[in-house]
C-alpha cells in the first residue's frame, strides 16, 4: 500500500456523497468505489474496512459490485458536486484513451445535461484540451509556467474539460481551483464562481470557473509513490489501462491477434521451438505486449464497421505494416508455417502491396491513400 495515498479529504467527499444519493447498497458501494479507488487493492479495502458499514446500513450483507473504470469516470463527470478526477496509468497511451472516451461520451453526457440530471447547461462540450508538461530546461523558466497557466485559465472560463500531464512545476499554483474553493457572486440562480490561481510571489488573480468546467489530471503509475499527499488527496482517483476499455467483442479479437503474433514471430526448428526463441517484439518494430494490439483493434472498431473476420484480417494487414522484413523471412519457419498459405499471403502483402523500399516511397503512399 502507498503510504497517505487516501486521506481525510476522500472521507468527507465519501461522506457528502452518501448524503446526497440515494440511501441504497449499490449506490453506497458505487461511493466508495470512487473516493477510495485509484489502486489495485482496492476492492480489498472496501470490503476490509466498510463490509460492516454496509450491513449496518443495508441489512442482510450483500456482495460487492464491481463497478467498471468507465462507469467511475462517468459517474464523476455526471456528478456536479464531484471533485476534480486523477487517472493513474501509463499516461501516454491514458491521455489518447480519455481523449477518446470524452469524445463518444460527449452526446451522452450532453442529453443527461439536458434532461437535468446533472446541473450543467446542455451545451457541455466535451472535447478535451490536453496539455502536456515539458522537461526541457529552456522550459522551466517562468514565462513556460504564465504561458501553460493563461491556457488553464481559458479552459476553465470557457467550461472545456482539461486533461494535464507531467506539469508538476504548476500544479501547486491551481490547488484552491482543485479545491474548489469558490467566492461566489451573484443570487441562487445567477451565480458566478471565482477562484484564485497563483501567477508567481505577487500575482493572484480571480478567474471565472465555468459550470461545466472539470480538470482531469494523468498521473504516470510510476510517479505515484513520488507524488505529494496533498495533492493526491484534492482529487476522485482512478486507475485506468488500455485494458479496461474493452468490450467483450474487443477481448475476443485480441485474444486471437496475440496468438497469431506468437505463432508468426515464433522460430521453430524441426517442430519444435528453436533455443534462440523469438518474440513479438523481434517481428512487429515497437510492440508492447500491453498496448500495441489493444489499441490496434480500439482504433478499427471506432473508425471502421468491420465483421469480426474482416476486423482480424485489416488488424493484420496493420501489423504486417510494421513488421521487419527479417521477420517476414523467418515466418517461413514460425509456428504459422503449418498454414504455408497464409504466410506466403503476408510476404506478398509485405513485399508487393505494401511499401518498404525506402522512406519516399512510403510516405508516398501514405499521401496516395488520402
Amino acid at each position: 500500500p502507498i503510504k497517505n495515498f487516501h486521506g481525510l479529504r476522500d472521507y468527507y467527499s465519501l461522506v457528502k456523497s452518501l448524503g446526497s444519493r440515494k440511501n441504497n447498497s449499490v449506490s453506497t458501494q458505487m461511493a466508495l468505489a470512487r473516493n477510495f479507488g485509484g489502486t489495485n487493492y482496492a476492492d480489498q479495502v472496501c470490503k476490509k474496512h466498510f463490509s460492516s458499514v454496509i450491513t449496518a446500513f443495508h441489512g442482510t450483507k450483500k456482495k460487492f459490485r464491481d463497478f467498471s473504470v468507465e462507469e467511475l469516470i462517468k459517474a464523476n463527470l455526471e456528478d456536479n458536486g464531484a471533485r476534480h478526477l486523477m487517472i493513474i496509468g501509463k499516461s501516454d497511451s491514458i491521455v489518447n484513451l480519455l481523449t477518446y472516451k470524452l469524445r463518444h461520451w460527449s452526446k451522452e453526457l450532453s442529453k443527461k445535461c439536458g434532461s437535468k440530471i446533472v446541473g450543467r447547461s446542455s451545451a457541455w462540450d466535451m472535447e478535451p484540451v490536453v496539455i502536456y508538461g515539458s522537461q526541457f530546461p529552456n522550459d522551466l523558466h517562468d514565462d513556460y509556467q504564465y504561458g501553460v497557466l493563461s491556457k488553464i485559465m481559458m479552459c476553465v472560463e470557457a467550461g472545456r474539460p482539461l486533461i494535464l500531464t507531467d506539469l508538476e512545476i504548476i500544479y501547486g499554483s491551481l490547488y484552491d481551483l482543485w479545491n474548489q474553493n469558490y467566492i461566489t457572486v451573484g443570487r441562487e440562480g445567477n451565480q458566478k464562481f471565482y477562484t484564485r490561481v497563483a501567477l508567481g510571489a505577487h500575482s493572484n488573480p480571480m478567474v471565472c470557473v465555468h459550470e461545466n468546467f472539470r480538470c482531469i489530471l494523468v498521473l504516470d503509475d510510476k510517479k505515484v509513490d513520488f507524488a505529494d499527499p496533498p495533492l493526491l488527496n484534492r482529487f476522485e482517483k482512478q486507475k485506468m489501462s488500455i485494458n479496461d476499455t474493452l468490450d467483450d467483442r474487443m477481448k475476443r479479437i485480441v485474444n486471437e491477434l496475440s496468438t497469431w503474433c506468437k505463432q508468426i514471430s515464433t522460430f521453430v526448428k524441426n517442430g519444435n521451438f528453436a533455443e534462440s526463441e523469438f518474440k513479438e517484439r523481434d517481428t512487429f518494430v515497437g510492440f508492447d505486449p500491453e498496448e500495441t494490439l489493444q489499441s490496434l483493434v480500439i482504433h478499427n472498431c471506432a473508425t471502421t464497421d468491420l465483421l469480426d473476420e474482416e476486423l482480424l484480417f485489416k488488424c493484420k494487414e496493420m501489423l504486417i505494416n510494421i513488421a521487419s522484413a527479417d521477420g517476414i523471412i523467418r515466418s517461413r519457419n514460425s509456428g504459422l508455417s503449418v498454414d504455408i498459405k497464409e504466410v506466403g499471403c503476408w510476404e506478398n502483402v509485405y513485399f508487393h502491396e505494401q511499401h518498404h523500399d525506402n522512406i519516399v516511397t512510403y510516405i508516398q503512399s501514405l499521401l496516395l491513400d488520402e
